[in-house]
């Protein structure tokens, strides 16, 4: 089932920026994923621009951390909708999906993603992966690389030098006291709906993941950027530059006053991260809708994620 939706974050008083996106629910193999597409081509060849779609518009790809659904990405995915089409992927067993029969590895999930983006027809995307979602997107890079060689990693985890659960969760809350009280609703809210099952399962496959390792493959391309928060003590910036140094990309990017969740309040630094890796093609192109086309009738996706944008 797909259905059209509008994203108008709260802070955009005129409507000025809102974009035109689609959700649906695909079944791949054994796994429901929630697949949302903003700035995807109108579907009435009425509406101004429908036909501007074409080879040269680059796809930005959203994956989302992990316990959380993709609603707290709906503002950014609206931000990048400005630069060209976006696809946001909600993984089983968070938010309110089913878990899936599937082994609950970054690989695993990294193969859902890829399924989702070859049936949708994407080629040389963008990745945006937050969190796990960075994990996720590294996977994507080491394990196709004919296929993606391009990638912005916000807040990488997990520091090698502290793969251990206890750690883990201390360096989360001293994350936590940055963070925004928006940011902390939605994922008090996500977390509540998430399969805990699931998230226990997960949690020690993303601890174990051996990031540094698969990041060394995509070394020499210079298609990757790294940013984490100033106040994230999950990704401290000697890990955050050692990433950087194994994929042959510039040192990271501290996003001042962020902790963790940069992706929400601080969208201006990953869409600037994301559209350096635009090719020149790609910039010429431009979103395929004009901001402002889409109907007054959508559904305000930002009121249901709860994210304040002011």
């Amino acid at each position: 089932m797909t259905r059209q939706v509008c994203l108008r974050p709260r802070s955009w008083r005129d409507g000025s920026h809102a974009g035109r996106a689609t959700t649906s629910i695909e079944r791949h193999g054994p796994a429901f994923v929630r697949v949302t597409r903003v700035g995807a081509p109108a579907a009435n060849a009425d509406e101004p621009d429908a036909d501007r779609a074409g080879d040269d518009r680059v796809t930005f790809v959203l994956v989302h951390g992990v316990g959380l659904s993709g609603t707290y990405l709906f503002p950014l995915a609206d931000d990048l909708s400005r630069h060209g089409e976006v696809l946001l992927v909600d993984l089983p067993g968070f938010g309110d999906l089913p878990t899936a029969d599937i082994p609950p590895g970054v690989e695993s999930l990294a193969g859902l993603v890829h399924s989702v983006l070859d049936r949708a027809g994407v080629s040389d995307p963008v990745l945006v992966g937050h969190s796990m979602g960075a994990q996720i997107a590294v996977e994507l890079l080491a394990s196709r690389p004919e296929t993606y060689r391009r990638a912005v990693l916000v807040g990488p985890p997990v520091n090698a030098a502290e793969r251990r659960a206890g750690i883990q969760l201390l360096r989360y809350l001293q994350s936590a006291v940055h963070e925004s009280h928006a940011l902390a609703e939605i994922a008090t809210r996500t977390y509540l709906t998430a399969r805990t099952s699931w998230v226990a399962r997960v949690l020690p496959t993303l601890i174990d993941y051996p990031i540094e390792d698969r990041i060394r493959t995509c070394a020499g391309d210079d298609g990757v950027r790294i940013l984490r928060g100033e106040f994230d003590r999950l990704v401290p910036v000697e890990w955050a530059d050692r990433l950087a140094e194994l994929a042959g990309a510039p040192p990271s990017h501290a996003v001042s006053g962020a902790a963790h969740g940069v992706v929400v309040r601080y969208r201006d630094d990953v869409v600037a991260a994301a559209a350096s890796l635009m090719t020149a093609a790609e910039r010429a192109g431009g979103p395929a809708v004009k901001p402002g086309s889409a109907s007054d009738g959508g559904t305000d996706l930002s009121e249901s994620a709860g994210v304040e944008t002011a």
